[in-house]
């Protein structure tokens, strides 16, 4: 078996409902492994978890080219252990297609930010990460959270917020 990369599993987890289903439950197991002073196990379980992973990562449809004439779609989403993000848009049948998914663990500070917090961090280093992308393009964000839709009407943020 080829050098496998459980670190960056972690929360390939939100897809957009044309996608494939949450992922974070199938790679947990794995990304536990990667946990200091965990024994390194690979199971035939683990070797069935990652199978499946696979499958759903890559099935149709695959990954698309993106088009920069087009407007990006970022679908983003946070949860204490991590952040996770798609970037996608539509095709020419106005289907939308992945372009790309990007994860990252959260450090131990970011664990404890409130929900709203971490859903904020989620698009500003989603945007951060995809700038090449998005830079001179159009385009919009879509995540699960309605109170971020509040920090657009705060005259002045205060904190991490601002």
């Amino acid at each position: 078996m080829g050098q496998v990369r459980l670190d960056k599993l972690s929360n390939l987890t939100r897809s957009e409902k044309n996608y494939s289903v949450w992922v974070n439950d199938i790679a947990k197991p794995l990304i536990k492994l990667t946990k200091k002073g965990v024994d390194f196990n690979w199971s035939d379980e683990c070797q069935k978890l990652f199978n499946e992973l696979k499958r759903i990562l890559v099935k149709n449809p695959i990954l698309a080219h993106p088009d920069f004439n087009k407007e990006f779609i970022l679908i983003t989403d946070a949860l204490a252990d991590g952040l996770g993000a798609i970037l996608s848009q539509k095709n020419e049948e106005d289907k939308e297609v992945v372009i790309a998914y990007t994860s990252k663990s959260t450090n131990n500070n970011e664990k404890n930010y409130p929900i709203t917090d971490l859903k904020c961090l989620a698009i500003i280093w989603v945007v951060r990460h995809f700038y090449k992308f998005l830079i001179n393009n159009k385009f919009k964000i879509i995540t699960d959270h309605a109170a971020l839709k509040s920090l657009m009407r705060d005259k002045e943020p205060k904190g991490r917020r601002a």
